[in-house]
């Protein structure tokens, strides 16, 4: 394992929990109540929040091949982890957009949600997928660019 990778093994950790946070305010394993959208979120949750940022680092993780810390290979990856923000957005974007919320939560815990989030405007899901996507996109384009 070069000195690039094990950089980018400590920073993905730093950003992947600190991108947590952001999760919890949708309730995403909330298992008090089993009803069908619970197992939905639940699983849906599990997904996006568990599985795509490892299989993320991973395969980022394999491609990187830098042998030294420098400028560019230390910035390259912070923007690798800089992705995993766009995972927040594309959460948000599946589980609690206009058109996708009465899927997951029932009304009390729509309500509870939107006090949470502290807004009554609700945008629909691609308002925060395709950003999500373009964080994705643009900082491991950025990240290729700078890791040398």
């Amino acid at each position: 394992m070069t000195d690039v990778q094990n950089i980018f093994l400590i920073f993905s950790g730093i950003f992947w929990t600190t991108s947590l946070q952001s999760y919890s305010r949708y309730c995403p394993f909330d298992t008090s109540i089993i009803d069908i959208k619970n197992i939905r979120r639940f699983i849906v949750s599990f997904v996006i929040i568990n599985i795509i940022p490892i299989f993320y680092t991973f395969i980022i993780f394999n491609h990187i091949r830098g042998c030294c810390i420098d400028f560019n290979n230390f910035f390259g990856i912070v923007s690798f982890n800089f992705a995993h923000f766009g995972t927040v957005r594309i959460y948000h974007g599946v589980i609690f957009s206009k058109q996708t919320r009465d899927i997951f939560y029932t009304p009390d815990k729509i309500n509870c949600i939107i006090d949470k989030l502290n807004t009554g405007n609700i945008d629909s899901a691609w308002a925060h997928i395709v950003p999500g996507l373009f964080y994705w996109i643009i900082f491991i384009i950025l990240g290729f660019m700078l890791v040398t």
